[in-house]
Formats: C-alpha cells, structure tokens, sequence
C-alpha cells in the first residue's frame, strides 16, 4: 500500500498489492515483481512536454527560470492535453495528439505554461483514480523525477491530488530498489522490507486549492472525451 509516482521524461505509478488487480477495461497494469504484485499506470508525457514547450513555444519569449518565477495560483488557463508522444495510460491510444484547448485572446505565455503543468498532472491523476479503483487508495505516496526541481509545479501535484507526498533523500529510486534487492540476495539484508528509506520532505496538499482544481480537472476530462469522440 506505497504507492512510487515518478514524473521524470515519462510518468508512472506503482501500488505494491497482495494479488493481481485487474481493471475491467483496458487502463492500467498489473505485473508480478521480485517480490509481490505491482499495479501501475504510465504516461507518455511528463518533463518532455515541459521541454517541448520551453524549446518550441516560449523560446526566444522567455526561458525556463523566468517561467517558473512567481507563486501566483493560476486556474484561468488553457486545458493542455500532454499526448504530443501517443498516449500510454489511461487510453493506450499512440496516435492521439496533444495541444492546446480553450486557448483566449487574454492568456500569455506564462498561462499556457502553466496549462501545460497541470495537463499533465491531470492526465496522471486522470490514472491515478482509475488505478486506485482496483487497487484501493495508497498508504502513502512516494514523488520523484524532475518535477522536483519545480518547487511550484512540486506543490500543484499535491493540490491536484490532494495528498500529502513524500520525497525521500535519494533522488534515485529506481537504482536504489535495484541496490536493496542485491542487499537481500547476497544476504546483506534478511527481507527487503526492512529497509526504510529516508524522508527528505514532505509536500502537503492545499485543500482549497485542491477544490479549485478539481473543477479544472472536469473540464480536462470534458475535452479529453471529446477529442477522443472525434
């Protein structure tokens, strides 16, 4: 019941189960690891689309430092959907494309970025509730991946979700889980279980701004569903 969530180049979620968990439709998956049952979900765009941006919208406007200024709560944006490399989770659909919906005379630069933010967030979420449907809801989550250099777009996540994310100290959690099943295997370590990994921070959610959010993710899911009817 821990849930990892990275949001590195690509994003995913894993949910450690006790047996398969299979979601009626295609949407998520399920596959057995060294240790137990894994069910996840994963997303095509996550930091690529942020450099997708940076590099092809806002270049020669303004640059990365410049965008990420700022503590403003901006809801009043473009709906972004992050399919600009296919669609992997929830859809499995490779040709759906991604871009810009709602887009108005008064929004700039600094809007659309911020669109872009929370489209993918809302694409994972998107996941995220259709995992936790099969799975149940995690004991915890776990952050990781380059979203972690946005201190902004690092507390967005935890509003959007509304739960409080742990961020442990080593930045590489996919070596480190490599490195505590060695531990066991050559006997350093009785079970991997008992090994804890330390805390850094944690990143608690803002529940009136997750409210807020909420209603912005129904109008991600409004275009979402329509692009697809087309």
């Amino acid at each position: 019941n821990v849930m990892t969530f990275s949001v590195g180049t690509s994003g995913a979620m894993r949910i450690s189960t006790a047996k398969p968990m299979i979601p009626k439709s295609p949407s998520t998956w399920c596959y057995l690891s060294p240790k137990g049952w894994l069910s996840g979900a994963a997303t095509a765009g996550c930091c690529n689309c942020i450099d997708w941006f940076v590099e092809h919208v806002a270049a020669g406007k303004t640059d990365y430092s410049q965008l990420e200024q700022g503590e403003d709560e901006i809801l009043d944006t473009p709906i972004f959907l992050p399919f600009l490399f296919g669609e992997r989770c929830p859809g499995w659909n490779d040709k759906r494309g991604g871009g810009f919906a709602g887009l108005k005379a008064g929004h700039d630069i600094k809007d659309m970025y911020r669109g872009v933010q929370q489209g993918i967030l809302f694409n994972l979420y998107h996941c995220y509730r259709l995992l936790t449907e099969v799975a149940g809801e995690p004991e915890k989550i776990k952050l990781s991946g380059g979203i972690l250099h946005s201190r902004v777009w690092t507390q967005m996540c935890a509003d959007i979700f509304g739960k409080e994310m742990e961020i442990d100290q080593s930045k590489q959690s996919s070596l480190m889980g490599a490195v505590i099943l060695a531990r066991e295997i050559i006997g350093d370590l009785k079970d991997i279980s008992d090994y804890e990994p330390s805390v850094k921070a944690a990143v608690r959610p803002d529940m009136a701004r997750n409210e807020r959010y909420r209603k912005q993710f129904e109008r991600y899911l409004q275009m979402y569903t329509s692009m697809e009817q087309e």
